[in-house]
């Protein structure tokens, strides 16, 4: 299980490692849902500056934003911060972002090379 979740004030952090599958990312994002407190934070911070490989398909990331863009309904005012290092991260954190565009989610969804950056914009 290379992730871990950290519930912060207002928020939820997942901090992702080494080699990262599509049912990992499932994974955590369906344990965070669960949580009663998922329903009332203002950020998410998606921490994958130290994944080595990211072999994800475009299928889990649309289902992702689906599932995020759903949560949106419920709580509209969230900020979605991805940190990357590599290209592939770059990539697909854009497909997350205009997929849930796509679909109306009114999150803001940005992209950042580092976490202080992120982090201070997620907690605006």
């Amino acid at each position: 299980m290379p992730y871990e979740i950290s519930w912060e004030d207002a928020g939820v952090r997942y901090r992702f490692w080494g080699d990262v599958t599509d049912q990992e990312l499932t994974d955590s994002a369906l344990t965070a849902r669960a949580n009663p407190r998922f329903d009332s934070i203002n950020y998410m911070i998606g921490d994958f500056s130290e994944v080595t490989d990211f072999p994800l398909s475009s299928l889990t990331v649309r289902e992702t934003a689906t599932r995020d863009r759903n949560s949106s309904e419920t709580n509209p005012a969230v900020r979605v911060a991805i940190i990357g290092g590599m290209v592939l991260t770059r990539g697909l954190a854009n497909l997350y972002r205009l997929s849930m565009e796509a679909q109306g989610s009114s999150w803001d969804v940005q992209y950042f090379e580092d976490l202080l950056t992120a982090e201070a914009w997620a907690r605006q």
